[in-house]
């Protein structure tokens, strides 16, 4: 290999670390400043037809999605959890910071609730704003 190959290599082994730096940089901040407005419109959307986007912890991911939401069930992409309780207040956390991008993407507050079903208990995060709504819609009782 010669010395100008060499060079070559370095320097594109450091554009592309700069790359990264502000590709993420400037991805941080168009989803905070625009990707949280898109959400929460999407949300209210989704809310009208009784559904919502949330994620159910599996293991230690977080499996994002849309659920639909009707009398003690929760239909999230192809399985049907049947609701006896859910165990409020729950946990409000940040959704940026370590949790970016694991739970739910660009709304600073989610609610993880623990949900009751007959398969066992389950961690559920839906946005902060619409957990009232998620309870009525299920209309069950807090343990």
């Amino acid at each position: 290999m010669t010395p100008m190959s060499q060079v070559c290599r370095r320097m594109l082994g450091m554009l592309d670390f700069v790359f990264d730096f502000i590709a993420n940089a400037i991805t941080d901040f168009v989803g905070g400043v625009f990707g949280r407005r898109f959400q929460r419109r999407r949300a209210r959307r989704l809310q009208a037809d009784g559904r919502l986007p949330c994620a159910f912890r599996d293991g230690k991911k977080w499996r994002r999605g849309t659920a639909e939401l009707c009398n003690r069930r929760i239909r999230f992409k192809d399985n049907e959890l049947h609701v006896e309780t859910i165990e409020l207040p729950g946990v409000t956390q940040p959704a940026g910071g370590s949790e970016r991008g694991q739970i739910l993407w660009f709304d600073p507050e989610v609610r993880i609730l623990r949900v009751i079903t007959s398969d066992g208990p389950r961690e559920w995060a839906i946005l902060e704003w619409q957990t009232p709504w998620a309870i009525e819609r299920l209309g069950l009782p807090s343990a």
